[in-house]
This record gives structure tokens, C-alpha cells and sequence, in this order.
């Protein structure tokens, strides 16, 4: 009986980390690729101080390029004179099932991720866009 137990614990537990991991996977492979910063929504919540300071990170993020890789990691970049130059790069961090983002400088929820949109949100901000970059969208 007791070893009857022990498989099905085991079983369970097993069968929960294979789930985590593949949802982890699904979001690793969903952002596979480049996306430019494409603005800010704001709350309705938010108080004007907060929009100025946020009006603020608009602007410095501005033609922002973030390329995620098949392995995992990341490349921070921007165009300048025609050429890629990159400030940042390392591994993706993604937690909670794959449902949060963690990279140098940037970590969010992510609320929506698709073929063309990745929304990032984070408690007492608005929410960060990007669109799936493709040098026509520039």
C-alpha cells in the first residue's frame, strides 16, 4: 500500500514539472525572435506625477529592440546610423509557468504574447508594448 503511495505521489509530482516546464517552453518559443518597444498604456489609476515620470521611460525606450533566442538568451539592441548596436544581453529568466519575464532592466507579467504583440505589466506602472519587429515596421 505504501509503495502504491510513493508511485502515485511521484507520478504527480512528475507529471507537474513535465506540465510547468512545457509552459515554460511554449512562452520560450512564442518570443523567439526581435520586438520593438511600441509605447506605454496607461492605467486610468495612475496619478500625473506617475505619467510624467512614465512619459519619461517612453521616451528613453524609444526604438528599443529586444531579440530573443532560440537558446535561451537575449540581446538588448537599438539601430544607430544604420547599424545594430547592442547595450545589453544574457539569459531569459522566465518564473510562475512561464508566465513572468526577467531580463537586465526589464521584468514584467506578461499579459498577452502572440505573433505580433508582447504586453508586459508591473504593479504601479503601465503596461509595456512591444510589436514583433520586422525592419518595415520601423
Amino acid at each position: 500500500m505504501t509503495r502504491k503511495f510513493f508511485l502515485i505521489l511521484l507520478t504527480l509530482a512528475f507529471s507537474t514539472i513535465t506540465f510547468s516546464y512545457s509552459q515554460d517552453t511554449g512562452t520560450r518559443q512564442k518570443l523567439i525572435g526581435s520586438w520593438i518597444y511600441a509605447g506605454l498604456q496607461f492605467k486610468s489609476s495612475m496619478t500625473e506625477s506617475d505619467k510624467v515620470e512614465s512619459e519619461k521611460a517612453d521616451k528613453k525606450n524609444k526604438d528599443l529592440i529586444i531579440t530573443f533566442e532560440s537558446n535561451g538568451n537575449y540581446i538588448v539592441w537599438n539601430k544607430q546610423s544604420g547599424k545594430n548596436n547592442p547595450f545589453a544581453k544574457g539569459a531569459v529568466s522566465l518564473t510562475n509557468k512561464g508566465r513572468h519575464l526577467k531580463i537586465e532592466g526589464l521584468e514584467g507579467d506578461i499579459d498577452k504574447l502572440n505573433e505580433e504583440l508582447l504586453m508586459l505589466s508591473h504593479p504601479n506602472r503601465p503596461l509595456m508594448v512591444f510589436k514583433k519587429y520586422m525592419p518595415e515596421n520601423k
